[in-house]
């Protein structure tokens, strides 16, 4: 897996590689897919340039995939797009808390409908704020609180606005971020085209072999990389007595299900609920493709260079391997940017290499108490005769090392080994606190309203222009 950085932008497989990408390394699945496609869609035939993600929680990583799209659209008159998968589950609503062991985000909502079937106002926004307010006080960060306010100030407009919770998501982050040039195109959309069933037609024409083909590429991948789970990066796909599983979820009322297709080509989901051939099923946004099928659409067919994350990037290798070895078509480049940035930029490197230091000296304690005593203590006296007496060659190493063990357990009793011990704790954990909220502090996943704009900006102009 490929880490983040630090702190800072991280371009793949090079920032080099990123100023050379060229719209002529263009390539598609099915070229007159793509051009059907994209004329229902609005998209020009020539010049796409994409990133995409789910509407939240858009944290600087995912901002700076559009902030580049734009920049690149610009630098080769091509057109910016943004892909939003509507459809991910309302549990993704995460909001940072800080407990004892450090920054956790915790959904918003318990909730597995997906978020274009939620009403704006099922986001909590009144709870979400004073939480983010209470946040950046318990770290220190009072200064930031007009900032959060800033962007919490904004989503309630978008709240109020919106018909759905991910277009209010989606355009709250438009109008913080200033990405409004930006086109932007909801899954739902992409779903709701002939272009769509036409797809599922030659994507699901063997599923048997679309089985066989993505498990031995996925395992192959594993191998590789030494993956054990085997749900990752995706799981297989399975196969009963007569059906087959294929990589797309139908959204039922309560959350995303596996769907399966008999030999006589009816779909079914998980749960039982018959959906017809890929002829008649009905909405047709509600049979939405799982990761490597969706990249088909919008890396293969609806863009011309589409921009990853890190975990995107890594991923879709398989895509690639499944289009060579599916449709014999060469693979596309692939290009990934990422950015790190937390609300502050300290680095707990120095006081994580004291702490360190502090657990190693209490490690060796029960092993050299006597160092605690003043040089004149008898029982320092005692273990350095004890030491003297076993390197002596004919010296009765069993009884000696008795003695010793005898001793240093002794030596733990004492009141100033015991104050010592109990000092080093205490420095310790003073500094794992210390550490915690560093790393609170400098975490690069807070959502896009704790962040103003010009900060973020400044960031990816001096990494890209300077």
């Amino acid at each position: 897996m490929i880490h983040p950085p630090a702190s800072g932008v991280l371009c793949l497989p090079s920032r080099e590689a990123l100023f050379q990408t060229s719209l002529h390394a263009a390539t598609s699945i099915w070229p007159d897919l793509a051009a059907q496609w994209r004329e229902e869609l609005g998209l020009p035939a020539r010049g796409v340039m994409a990133c995409g993600h789910q509407p939240w929680p858009f944290h600087p990583g995912i901002w700076a995939k559009f902030w580049t799209i734009r920049w690149l659209a610009q630098q080769h008159g091509a057109m910016p797009v943004g892909f939003i998968q509507d459809h991910a589950p309302a549990s993704d609503l995460v909001w940072p808390e800080l407990h004892d062991s450090g920054l956790r985000y915790s959904p918003l909502r318990q909730d597995a409908r997906p978020l274009r079937d939620l009403q704006p106002e099922a986001f909590p926004l009144n709870q979400a704020w004073e939480a983010g307010r209470a946040l950046l006080r318990s770290l220190d960060l009072e200064a930031r609180i007009p900032i959060l306010d800033q962007g919490m100030e904004g989503l309630a407009t978008a709240l109020r606005n919106a018909s759905t919770l991910d277009r209010a998501l989606v355009q709250a982050f438009r109008a913080h971020t200033g990405f409004q040039d930006i086109r932007w195109i909801r899954l739902q959309e992409v779903l709701n085209t002939e272009s769509y069933r036409v797809y599922l037609k030659r994507v699901l024409s063997d599923p048997v072999h679309l089985k066989e083909t993505y498990n031995h590429i996925l395992r192959a991948y594993r191998r590789e990389r030494r993956i054990r789970t085997r749900a990752q990066p995706f799981p297989d796909l399975q196969q009963r007595e007569g059906e087959v599983e294929i990589p797309f979820w139908w959204l039922g009322s309560a959350g995303r299900q596996r769907v399966w297709m008999r030999e006589d080509g009816l779909l079914h989901a998980e749960d039982g609920t018959e959906l017809g051939t890929v002829a008649t099923v009905m909405p047709l946004d509600r049979l939405v493709p799982r990761a490597v099928p969706l990249m088909w659409i919008t890396r293969y067919h609806l863009s011309d260079v589409f921009l990853h994350g890190l975990g995107g990037y890594a991923y879709d290798e398989v895509t690639d391997r499944l289009v060579e070895t599916l449709w014999q078509r060469p693979r596309k480049p692939r290009r990934a940017v990422t950015l790190s940035l937390g609300l502050t930029r300290e680095d707990p490197a120095s006081l994580e290499a004291e702490a360190a230091a502090l657990t190693q000296e209490l490690n060796h304690l029960p092993h050299r108490a006597e160092t605690v005593l003043p040089e004149d203590h008898p029982l320092r006296k005692e273990k350095a005769k004890l030491v003297q007496a076993f390197q002596t060659p004919d010296a009765d190493r069993a009884a000696l090392h008795r003695a010793l063990k005898a001793l240093q357990a002794r030596l733990q009793t004492l009141p100033e080994v015991q104050r010592y011990r109990k000092s080093l704790e205490n420095r310790r954990e003073r500094l794992w606190m210390q550490i915690r909220r560093i790393r609170a502090r400098t975490d690069r996943a807070y959502p896009f309203v704790f962040y103003g704009k010009e900060e973020v900006h400044d960031v990816l102009e001096s990494a890209f222009r300077g």
